[in-house]
């Protein structure tokens, strides 16, 4: 009872302690327009609504705040779910150093109510034919007030291996790399955005940082023709 207690009180500080200007501001670990408004659209969704009564019908203003941070990746591109996890971890970490909160402002009490950092990657599942591969986001949400860190993964989508891998091997670029992968998720509109991978994952981490819901208590019946049963078989069995 008394950790649930600490972990209720340490959200209701997260949410009621806006910036000096009154904007709930977020830290992300990237200045990618992408990321940055998948993030803002997470926050206000998870503000606007759900079942918790802290939150506010109209949301907060949300101030997000792009920072580009090293994820450490050889080459930018993470390969399988761990080193995507740490990718997006290490981000966190790079941003946390006295160094860059200095530069950020970070340092200063309550100036950021979260830190998100989103890093995708791709895995790869072999089959007897083939080899499919899918691109996946990775957010790690932390909470400033406890320190309290919630992750998750988005779903997945179809990433074109093979193309990538004959292009590496003729010597394209990272940059170059990128620019086919976007041409290629443009040419099929129908498959998940990458916007709403990231806006997707960064609501579920925000929500398991909630404290879970009460369980819900039904009243107990506890009428006069209940309370009567029990005496009436009884005077039956007499008679």
């Amino acid at each position: 009872e008394a950790r649930t207690a600490a972990i209720c009180a340490a959200f209701a500080r997260a949410m009621a302690s806006p910036s000096p200007g009154g904007a709930l501001r977020v830290l992300v670990t990237s200045r990618n327009p992408e990321k940055l408004d998948a993030v803002r659209a997470a926050v206000e969704e998870y503000h606007r609504a759900g079942p918790s009564s802290d939150r506010n019908t109209d949301g907060p203003e949300v101030e997000i705040v792009g920072y580009p941070s090293d994820s450490g990746i050889p080459r930018g591109q993470p390969w399988g779910l761990q080193h995507t996890y740490e990718g997006a971890l290490t981000r966190m970490v790079a941003v946390s150093r006295p160094a860059s909160a200095e530069a950020l402002g970070a340092a200063t009490p309550g100036s950021h109510q979260y830190v998100i950092s989103v890093e995708n990657g791709v895995f790869a599942m072999l089959g007897h034919a083939s080899t499919d591969a899918f691109d996946v986001a990775c957010v790690v949400v932390e909470r400033t007030a406890d320190g309290v860190r919630a992750s998750t993964f988005s779903q997945a989508r179809p990433y074109p291996l093979e193309e990538v891998q004959r292009r590496t091997r003729a010597g394209a670029s990272g940059h170059e790399i990128g620019s086919f992968c976007a041409e290629w998720y443009a040419a099929r509109p129908r498959l998940l955005a990458r916007r709403e991978q990231i806006r997707s994952a960064t609501t579920a981490a925000l929500a398991m940082l909630e404290p879970p819901e009460p369980p819900a208590v039904s009243a107990p019946e506890c009428s006069a023709e209940k309370a009567a049963r029990p005496l009436k078989r009884q005077r039956s069995g007499r008679v």
